[in-house]
């Protein structure tokens, strides 16, 4: 059986070079720390080499599996290594390859990752990658066999071989595996800065199948396509879904198409079925939508437009809001409470402009409960996880809730921080009230234009936050 080299040529064709990774320092040393390594066997007297030095057994931690094998063949082209690709089938005759020399010149052998790594899969990632495999636990038990087998003796039997796989968290390997000696090196690769990463897609992607108002605005792109197509599967659906469409409409798209895209998946044709609805109904839904907006506008930092609202029914949802990326600070590794009260708030509004502009009886009864799920959620954790407190007034009061909560602290604790997150809520939602009181006016505009146009975008908004233009909808 012939090992195969694995080109993975196609996250080179849809958004993002993996050469690029290569400015994270931890993978530039590792391919140096190999380039030096494969110096040592050349010549006629090769040098006894050290391979714990750059680790038999090395991990890639990254949130996307799938371009993991990319970024590894990256790494063994620079350090002028072979590159090698095992499946879980080709994984069965590791000890085979072994003992026949097919490592004997340097080589970067990369585990496609699977169930074979026995630790923890984490369930709000994509599921593991080729269905063809029948994953079976005595099976894959039988491969981290091997794998523990091939790393122990690859010094005895003067193997050049190097096991890479990867993960998306430390867990996700089983720790027999993570010991001295066998996986002990581990580089976690980082996130591309969005610009970089706008800038990648159009490179590969081509830049003529964009016009100047995605060019000129890169870092809404990318951070589009971070936040909405953040795997290299995702963005090759999406490259797809833009060549499609420029074919079919002879121009290229701008960025509203990719906000639509973000909104609605790369599908043809969304599942709108509003039309069927009372006006009632679709009024509501509008006023729901145009709180969220408004209120996204108004709270955000600098008074960023929304770039895109619609009253399109996809599935259970019956509309959609897109902020403007930076409304806030939007540090996922660090948010301040400045910015998680701001999404809370905009969680909250369109229950809030439900409630303002058709009365309490009158408010969707389910039409918030994701909306108010997730307030919910991010209020419990601010109080019990991050130290919130809703005193602030000067430091005595604001250092009264720096307690951490977690599951085994006491019954009258957990109570205690429920009432702390039901008053946060109940302080924000008035907040929102007041704000869309103020503002009315702009509410009901964004909702009977909702109601009329269905789908309103950054450019829509800012003709409607201008009184001045309260009957643009009717020309």
């Amino acid at each position: 059986m012939t090992l195969t080299l694995n080109r993975n040529t196609q996250a080179k064709k849809v958004g993002v070079h993996c050469a690029d990774w290569m400015v994270n320092s931890a993978l530039t040393q590792w391919a140096d720390d190999l380039e030096r390594i494969g110096r040592q066997t050349e010549g006629s007297k090769p040098q006894p080499i050290d391979w714990s030095l750059v680790g038999r057994g090395v991990l890639l931690e990254h949130f996307d599996l799938e371009v993991i094998g990319s970024i590894a063949e990256s790494v063994a082209q620079k350090a002028n290594m072979r590159f090698q690709c095992l499946d879980h089938n080709a994984m069965n005759r590791l000890e085979h390859h072994l003992d026949h020399g097919a490592f004997n010149l340097p080589t970067i052998v990369y585990l496609q990752p699977g169930p074979w790594q026995g630790g923890k899969e984490d369930n709000s990632g994509p599921e593991w990658g080729d269905e063809r495999f029948i994953y079976d636990e005595e099976g894959c038990h039988g491969i981290r066999r091997l794998i523990n087998y091939f790393l122990k003796v690859a010094d005895e039997k003067k193997c050049q071989g190097i096991l890479v796989t990867g993960i998306r968290k430390p867990a996700q390997m089983n720790v027999g595996l993570r010991r001295l000696g066998l996986f002990d090196r581990r580089i976690r690769i980082p996130e591309l800065d969005p610009i970089w990463l706008a800038d990648n897609f159009i490179q590969s992607a081509g830049g003529e199948l964009f016009d100047e108002t995605i060019k000129s605005d890169k870092t809404c792109f990318g951070i589009l396509l971070s936040r909405d197509f953040p795997t290299q599967r995702r963005r090759s659906l999406l490259h797809a879904a833009i060549r499609r469409q420029v074919w079919q409409r002879g121009s290229a798209i701008g960025l509203q198409d990719i906000v639509q895209y973000a909104a609605y998946g790369t599908q043809d044709a969304p599942n709108l079925t509003l039309d069927t609805a009372s006006e009632d109904k679709i009024l509501r839904h509008a006023m729901h939508e145009a709180g969220h907006a408004v209120i996204a506008y108004y709270e955000s930092v600098e008074r960023k437009l929304p770039l895109y609202c619609s009253v399109n029914k996809r599935d259970e949802s019956l509309g959609v809001l897109i902020a403007a990326p930076d409304s806030a600070e939007h540090q996922e590794e660090d948010p301040s409470f400045s910015d998680l009260i701001h999404r809370i708030k905009i969680c909250l509004a369109g229950r809030a402009a439900e409630y303002l502009l058709l009365g309490h009886d009158q408010v969707s009864a389910r039409g918030a409960s994701s909306d108010l799920e997730h307030a919910s959620n991010l209020a419990r954790v601010m109080c019990a996880k991050w130290g919130y407190s809703l005193q602030q007034t000067n430091s005595g009061l604001a250092r009264s809730n720096l307690l951490v909560i977690d599951d085994d602290s006491p019954e009258l604790q957990k109570n205690k921080i429920e009432e702390d997150a039901r008053q946060l809520l109940s302080h924000l939602y008035m907040q929102v009230i007041e704000m869309l009181k103020t503002h009315q006016a702009t509410l009901e505009r964004v909702a009977y234009a909702l109601v009329e146009k269905r789908s309103l975008f950054a450019r829509d908004f800012e003709l409607l936050l201008q009184p001045q233009t309260s009957d643009y909808f009717k020309r």
